[in-house]
């Protein structure tokens, strides 16, 4: 009996861990994805789009990009606050991050970003 009770001490310790810490969340619905921009697709450059709360707009245009899921995968260009990433061929990458009311979207290049445009009170910004 002894030996069944000690093979169930470690679920119960570990059922009564404390609750893993919170993932970020926002009170916007984002999506960054990208599309070929033509048919055949021989120009290896793809629309990006962002679509908040069924709000949808082109925000750049990048080579050969691809959505990533940023808790599954690291990007260098990614911070670990965003909520939804691209990656292109070349190594940049568009990202999102919630910032106090805002969404804010950057283009990242190696070790540099750049505000490419923000959606604010149900409305996207561009040109900063």
């Amino acid at each position: 009996m002894r030996f069944y009770l000690l093979l169930l001490l470690p679920f119960f310790l570990f059922a009564c861990g404390a609750d893993p810490a919170p993932e970020a969340t926002s009170e916007y619905d984002v999506q960054l994805f990208c599309e070929a921009m033509s048919d055949t697709d021989q120009t290896g450059i793809f629309a990006v789009y962002a679509v908040v709360d069924e709000n949808k707009v082109k925000i750049s245009t990048l080579p050969a990009c691809q959505t990533i899921s940023v808790k599954e995968q690291s990007h260098a260009a990614v911070p670990k606050n965003a909520l939804q990433a691209v990656i292109s061929a070349d190594g940049s990458a568009i990202y999102v991050a919630a910032q106090e009311d805002k969404l804010a979207f950057y283009l990242a290049k190696k070790e540099q970003k750049t505000l490419i445009a923000q959606f604010v009170e149900g409305r996207y910004q561009f040109g900063f």
